[in-house]
């Protein structure tokens, strides 16, 4: 059963799921949105998801403490209404595990 604060989004045939590392310390090489969208797409096409881009050149506040980097994932309604314990889809854990490679 869907929580209220999610039934609004019954009406969609896709969820953009958001999957965001935050890196202030600034330890991650630039290009990481282009080095993951190959491998990332196929994954995510593995899954029914298709994989949207990746915003690797922004930060909250515009300082270092705040760089972060984020992969935007369309998953089927679905697939967003199958939870695994923790709450998320299910095919969000091998997107995230693929991730913190």
């Amino acid at each position: 059963m869907m929580d209220e604060e999610h039934a609004d989004l019954l009406g969609y045939d896709w969820v953009v799921w958001e999957l965001e590392v935050r890196d202030p310390h600034l330890l991650t090489e630039p290009g990481v949105g282009e080095r993951t969208q190959q491998a990332l797409t196929e994954l995510a096409g593995g899954l029914g998801c298709v994989f949207d881009h990746c915003v690797d050149d922004d930060s909250y506040d515009g300082s270092d403490a705040g760089t972060y980097y984020a992969w935007l994932v369309r998953i089927p309604q679905a697939e967003h209404r199958r939870r695994g314990a923790d709450g998320l889809p299910l095919v969000v854990a091998p997107l995230w595990r693929f991730l913190r490679t």
